[in-house]
Protein backbone atom coordinates (compact mmCIF):
# COMPACT_ATOMS: atom_id res chain seq x y z
CA UNK A 1 0.00 0.00 0.00
CA UNK A 2 1.64 3.77 -1.35
CA UNK A 3 1.30 6.52 1.32
CA UNK A 4 -1.19 8.27 -0.61
CA UNK A 5 -3.50 4.56 -0.23
CA UNK A 6 -2.59 4.16 3.21
CA UNK A 7 -3.70 8.00 4.12
CA UNK A 8 -6.63 7.69 2.30
CA UNK A 9 -7.94 4.51 4.33
CA UNK A 10 -7.67 6.16 8.07
CA UNK A 11 -9.89 8.77 9.25
CA UNK A 12 -10.02 12.18 8.97
CA UNK A 13 -8.90 13.06 12.05
CA UNK A 14 -6.27 10.62 12.46
CA UNK A 15 -5.15 12.36 9.00
CA UNK A 16 -4.92 15.63 10.54
CA UNK A 17 -3.12 14.19 14.08
CA UNK A 18 -0.45 12.74 11.17
CA UNK A 19 -0.51 15.73 9.48
CA UNK A 20 0.42 17.71 12.35
CA UNK A 21 2.87 15.56 14.22
CA UNK A 22 5.25 15.28 10.72
CA UNK A 23 4.59 18.91 10.48
CA UNK A 24 6.07 19.47 14.08
CA UNK A 25 8.90 16.49 13.17
CA UNK A 26 9.60 18.88 10.29
CA UNK A 27 10.02 22.26 11.90
CA UNK A 28 12.87 22.43 13.21
CA UNK A 29 14.34 22.33 9.73
CA UNK A 30 12.57 25.40 9.21
CA UNK A 31 14.22 26.99 12.60
CA UNK A 32 17.31 26.04 11.82
CA UNK A 33 17.31 28.06 8.11
CA UNK A 34 15.41 31.02 10.13
CA UNK A 35 17.67 31.11 13.09
CA UNK A 36 20.68 31.93 10.42
CA UNK A 37 19.08 33.22 7.48
CA UNK A 38 16.99 36.50 6.88
CA UNK A 39 13.42 35.70 5.60
CA UNK A 40 13.14 38.35 3.16
CA UNK A 41 13.39 37.99 -0.74
CA UNK A 42 12.53 40.57 -3.85
CA UNK A 43 9.50 39.95 -6.28
CA UNK A 44 10.71 39.92 -9.39
CA UNK A 45 7.26 42.00 -11.17
CA UNK A 46 7.81 44.82 -9.13
CA UNK A 47 10.91 44.61 -7.36
CA UNK A 48 9.15 44.72 -3.78
CA UNK A 49 10.96 43.52 -0.74
CA UNK A 50 8.92 41.41 1.33
CA UNK A 51 9.57 39.42 4.74
CA UNK A 52 8.65 36.40 6.63
CA UNK A 53 7.89 36.23 10.09
CA UNK A 54 9.96 33.24 11.70
CA UNK A 55 7.50 31.67 13.80
CA UNK A 56 5.00 32.29 10.84
CA UNK A 57 5.23 28.37 10.76
CA UNK A 58 4.79 27.09 14.41
CA UNK A 59 2.00 29.59 14.76
CA UNK A 60 0.10 28.04 12.16
CA UNK A 61 0.49 24.09 13.41
CA UNK A 62 -0.54 25.94 16.47
CA UNK A 63 -3.42 27.53 15.03
CA UNK A 64 -4.59 23.91 12.77
CA UNK A 65 -4.62 22.71 15.75
CA UNK A 66 -6.67 24.79 17.97
CA UNK A 67 -8.84 24.87 15.42
CA UNK A 68 -9.52 21.67 15.34
CA UNK A 69 -10.00 20.80 18.74
CA UNK A 70 -12.16 23.22 19.16
CA UNK A 71 -14.64 22.27 16.37
CA UNK A 72 -13.53 24.42 13.90
CA UNK A 73 -13.71 27.98 15.72
CA UNK A 74 -11.82 30.83 15.02
CA UNK A 75 -11.62 30.26 11.53
CA UNK A 76 -10.59 34.16 10.90
CA UNK A 77 -6.92 32.82 12.72
CA UNK A 78 -6.42 30.78 9.88
CA UNK A 79 -7.70 32.59 6.96
CA UNK A 80 -5.10 35.68 8.22
CA UNK A 81 -2.33 32.80 8.66
CA UNK A 82 -3.38 31.59 4.51
CA UNK A 83 -2.85 35.49 3.70
CA UNK A 84 0.40 35.22 5.12
CA UNK A 85 1.28 32.06 3.06
CA UNK A 86 0.07 34.06 -0.50
CA UNK A 87 3.18 36.29 -1.17
CA UNK A 88 5.93 33.75 -0.56
CA UNK A 89 4.21 30.88 -1.68
CA UNK A 90 4.32 32.73 -5.17
CA UNK A 91 7.41 34.05 -4.65
CA UNK A 92 8.83 30.16 -3.96
CA UNK A 93 6.79 29.02 -7.44
CA UNK A 94 8.52 31.65 -9.57
CA UNK A 95 12.15 31.34 -8.09
CA UNK A 96 11.53 34.72 -6.58
CA UNK A 97 12.53 32.93 -2.97
CA UNK A 98 15.41 29.73 -2.86
CA UNK A 99 15.06 27.92 0.46
CA UNK A 100 17.32 25.04 1.08
CA UNK A 101 15.38 21.67 0.36
CA UNK A 102 14.23 20.57 3.93
CA UNK A 103 12.79 24.75 4.45
CA UNK A 104 10.98 24.75 2.01
CA UNK A 105 9.61 20.99 2.00
CA UNK A 106 8.22 21.97 5.37
CA UNK A 107 7.24 25.28 4.40
CA UNK A 108 5.02 23.70 1.59
CA UNK A 109 3.99 20.93 4.12
CA UNK A 110 2.42 23.84 6.79
CA UNK A 111 1.00 25.56 3.87
CA UNK A 112 -0.92 22.29 2.64
CA UNK A 113 -1.69 21.17 6.43
CA UNK A 114 -3.34 25.38 6.64
CA UNK A 115 -5.00 24.23 3.01
CA UNK A 116 -6.80 21.41 4.49
CA UNK A 117 -7.88 22.53 7.51
CA UNK A 118 -9.40 25.56 6.06
CA UNK A 119 -11.39 22.70 3.79
CA UNK A 120 -9.39 22.96 0.40
CA UNK A 121 -9.59 19.54 -0.06
CA UNK A 122 -7.68 18.69 -3.09
CA UNK A 123 -4.57 20.54 -5.10
CA UNK A 124 -4.60 21.85 -8.63
CA UNK A 125 -2.94 18.19 -9.14
CA UNK A 126 -6.30 16.90 -7.53
CA UNK A 127 -4.78 14.90 -4.78
CA UNK A 128 -5.64 15.20 -1.31
CA UNK A 129 -4.11 18.35 0.06
CA UNK A 130 -3.52 16.32 3.77
CA UNK A 131 -1.94 13.61 1.66
CA UNK A 132 0.08 16.03 -0.19
CA UNK A 133 1.19 17.81 3.54
CA UNK A 134 2.13 14.57 5.26
CA UNK A 135 4.23 12.96 1.95
CA UNK A 136 6.21 16.92 1.51
CA UNK A 137 6.84 16.96 5.49
CA UNK A 138 8.18 13.16 5.00
CA UNK A 139 10.24 14.36 1.67
CA UNK A 140 11.59 16.91 4.19
CA UNK A 141 12.60 14.64 7.07
CA UNK A 142 14.53 11.81 4.87
CA UNK A 143 16.05 14.23 2.63
CA UNK A 144 18.12 15.90 5.42
CA UNK A 145 18.25 12.46 7.20
CA UNK A 146 16.48 13.69 10.37
CA UNK A 147 14.71 10.30 10.39
CA UNK A 148 14.90 7.11 8.60
CA UNK A 149 12.08 5.40 6.74
CA UNK A 150 11.73 3.08 9.49
CA UNK A 151 11.04 5.75 12.20
CA UNK A 152 8.81 7.38 9.51
CA UNK A 153 6.47 3.82 9.33
CA UNK A 154 7.09 3.50 13.05
CA UNK A 155 4.91 7.32 13.63
CA UNK A 156 2.65 6.41 10.37
CA UNK A 157 1.45 2.82 11.76
CA UNK A 158 2.01 3.38 15.65
CA UNK A 159 4.80 0.72 15.64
Amino acid sequence: MTLQEYISSISTTRQFELAIRFARLALPLWEAYAAREELTYQDSVVGMKHSVEKELLEHTIDAVESFLANLKSDQEKLLSYSGDFTDPIVALQDGDWELPYGAEKVFYSVHNLLEAALGNEKTVFDEATIYVSINQSIDGLIHEQVMTEEEIRGVLYGE
